[in-house]
């Protein structure tokens, strides 16, 4: 899709920031204050040209979190806070804020400041250019380990070759949606285990790249375990392919080819050539232990997704809203 450039008609454009929060409240006061100073220097560099509202959506934390968002909210009327019921998970989270924005572009942002706030200019320079989709990407520099390195690069090149749709390597959550794409997702989807990079990417709108180096983070440790980022791949690759159920089928022809054909020479050595090249009892073990891991492996796919399905004809909702502020 090629991009046309959007016009300035005078009025303002109001602009939501959705940060997902969970126990951020050792960080929250310093994203604030980056994300007010960024706003304003913006402000007045081109007065006039933007207003914006920054909805802060609280995902079941157990610290602090949802006072200190009450507080913002109170100081600041452009500050909205929504809590959800439990805690959805950031997936769920982005939802809840991106259902809510009123804004003609929705940009995504995390509070712990690894997301530079001061890049929002560039993503509304890209957005005002006519991309509908303006997607941040991270650049890990060696300073940065190699383990977050190794496991992106990892994940996503496993992505790409089983799946529909093609992400490129270091994309997060820190992007602009136009309120267009927010409007198509609003009316056409109703999946219950979201995959935004992936949905975004396959709706086929105009998509704008910007590189930057990930931050510091600005307090503790990052949210996200090991078994989160697992969870989160499965659901990304479960949701764009079918390729691990076309393996398993594949697999399953293949081994059942192999297996009839070693039958069968085994009968011919032992009743048309009379030989015995083999332990029978050891060949039989060997052979149980095989197809058993591959049925087990076939039977654990097919039930990851069927707990797909399962969760979509269920019907209930992706997140629950606990309380409002500022709405």
């Amino acid at each position: 899709m090629v991009a046309e450039a959007r016009h300035f008609t005078g009025e303002a454009d109001l602009v939501s920031i959705v940060t997902p929060v969970y126990n951020e409240e050792a960080s929250l006061s310093s994203y604030r204050s980056e994300l007010t100073r960024v706003l304003a220097s913006l402000a007045n560099e081109r007065p006039g040209r933007f207003t914006f509202e920054v909805i802060l959506v609280n995902d079941g934390s157990r610290d602090g979190t949802w006072e200190l968002i009450k507080s913002f909210a109170r100081e600041d009327p452009r500050f909205r806070g929504i809590s959800l019921s439990r805690n959805f998970g950031a997936q769920s989270a982005l939802e809840a804020g991106i259902m809510h924005a009123a804004g003609a572009a929705v940009i995504t942002i995390d509070c712990d400041l690894e997301d530079p706030p001061s890049l929002i200019p560039e993503l509304l320079a890209q957005w005002e250019a006519g991309s509908d989709i303006v997607t941040a990407k991270r650049v890990y520099t060696k300073e940065k380990g190699w383990w977050k390195r190794t496991t992106s690069n990892l994940f996503y090149r496993v992505f790409n070759w089983i799946c529909d749709v093609e992400l490129q390597s270091g994309t997060s959550e820190f992007r602009l949606i136009d309120a267009a794409v927010v409007s198509a997702m609003r009316e056409h989807f109703v999946e219950k285990d979201l995959f935004l990079r992936g949905l975004l990417q396959w709706m086929g709108f105009s998509v704008a790249t910007l590189t930057y180096e990930k931050g510091h983070r600005a307090h503790g440790e990052s949210r996200f375990t090991v078994r989160r980022l697992v969870k989160l791949a499965w659901v990304g690759i479960s949701s764009f392919s079918t390729l691990p159920l076309r393996l398993v089928a594949i697999a399953g022809v293949t081994i059942s080819t192999i297996s009839a054909a070693l039958l069968l020479a085994m009968a011919l050595l032992r009743f048309v050539f009379e030989l015995v090249a083999y332990q029978d009892i050891a060949f039989l073990v060997v052979f149980i232990i095989f197809s058993n891991g591959l049925i087990l492996t076939a039977i654990g796919i097919v039930a990851l997704y069927l707990m797909q399905l399962q969760r979509q004809v269920m019907g209930r909702p992706t997140y629950l809203v606990w309380k409002k502020v500022n709405f």
